[in-house]
């Protein structure tokens, strides 16, 4: 009687798994970023913004693309060539795969596990997720790296506020230039 007992609760259980295994499959798509990299041939379906380009990196300028991938909208700054050069999230409600989105503070991103510090002439301050997203930040005059333990390659004496929204989202170079990947 308890073995037959056990066999169903067992039974229901890994009936519930499965499903939710497999309902995480099919909604994981939905809730992630696109994986295009630096490099890539631009998308069949992006559409050239004529007369418009796009700020790709410091004094660095792409023509601009919009693209659109699982509901999510992009910018790209595509070269002479067709390659893309620079991603950026235009959704901005979407979140990486660190629950990361615009206007989150850089108190909530420090905390990040793996985060990579750098310093953008010109730019500014800019973290590297895990992900592989990178977060430009507005407001960053008033925090100390150094002081707080945070290590960086970054220019000694530059600061950026706990308080220190995300700008935008973006994957990029420092040049404005990747290798092609194709």
């Amino acid at each position: 009687m308890a073995t037959a007992y056990w066999a169903a609760f067992w039974e229901g259980k890994m009936k519930k798994s499965i499903c939710i295994i497999l309902l995480l499959f099919i909604l994981l798509p939905a809730f992630s970023l696109t994986k295009l990299e630096i490099g890539s041939k631009v998308p069949k379906d992006a559409v050239k913004i004529e007369n418009h380009l796009i700020l790709s990196a410091p004094s660095q300028f792409q023509n601009l693309y919009e693209w659109t991938e699982n509901n999510t909208k992009y910018h790209l700054g595509v070269d002479e060539n067709g390659y893309v050069q620079f991603i950026c999230l235009a959704s901005v409600e979407k979140c990486t795969e660190e629950n990361i989105k615009v206007e989150d503070t850089f108190s909530k991103v420090k905390n990040i596990k793996g985060i990579k510090i750098e310093y953008w002439f010109e730019w500014g301050y800019c973290v590297e997720l895990p992900s592989g997203w990178i977060l430009k930040f507005k407001n960053n005059e008033d925090y100390d790296f150094y002081k707080d333990g945070i290590t960086s390659s970054a220019i000694p004496g530059k600061r950026i506020s706990k308080n220190a929204t995300v700008d935008f989202i973006f994957k990029g170079t420092g040049s404005g230039y990747g290798e092609r990947l194709e």
